[in-house]
Formats: C-alpha cells, structure tokens, sequence
C-alpha cells in the first residue's frame, strides 16, 4: 500500500475568527504554492480588520512565498506574523517588511 504524501504547502483558515486566523506550513516556494493557490484566492475574498498568520510549520521560503506574503500585507492591510522561525524573521528583516508584516511576540 503506498503512503500518502503530505503536501509540501499546505494552509487552514479558522473560519469566522475574528482576527481572521491563518496557519501556513511546509515548504512555501514556486512549486508548491500553486498547490494552495485556491485556498489564497478564498482567503482574498474575505474582508477581516485584523489577519494572523501563524508560521511555526514553515521549514523553508522563497521569494515566491515572500511576494504571497506582500500580496497578503498589501490587500488586508494589518497583518501579524506569529510563531515565526529565526529564518523567516531574518527574510522580514532583511528585505525591510517589518512595516509592511508584523512579527508578533509568539515569535521564536
């Protein structure tokens, strides 16, 4: 029998939170984030005050899932990264996104 494969991206939206609650993980980069592409696009359509997006399962990035991440800051405005891997607070910083993406205390 073979093993199922866990996807390389995956994202769950808590629905009806308020602030609107985001948990991405796996490997976010140019061949996986097609794999949740859908999922983004019905993220899009909602309208929240406040998103959070909770980043402790994500073992790698690259500038695809960075663009994701400006996309997100860009349309909702206040967006709060928690949970977040000395990696991926280092890529925030570096490219000079801590106005644009907040690394909220739950952060590594």
């Amino acid at each position: 029998m073979a093993e199922l494969e866990e996807p390389r991206a995956w994202i769950r939206v808590t629905p009806n939170a308020e602030p609107l609650f985001v948990e991405l993980g796996g490997q976010l980069d140019i061949a996986s984030l097609p794999t949740i592409e859908a999922d983004l696009d019905g993220l899009l359509r909602r309208d929240p005050a406040r998103v959070v997006i909770d980043m402790h399962d994500v073992h790698f990035m690259d500038s695809s899932a960075v663009a994701m991440l400006i996309r997100l800051a860009n349309h909702f405005g206040d967006v709060t990264l928690e949970r977040v891997n000395p990696i991926v607070r280092r890529i925030v910083e570096v490219l000079g996104l801590s106005d644009h993406l907040s690394i909220g205390r739950g952060s590594a």
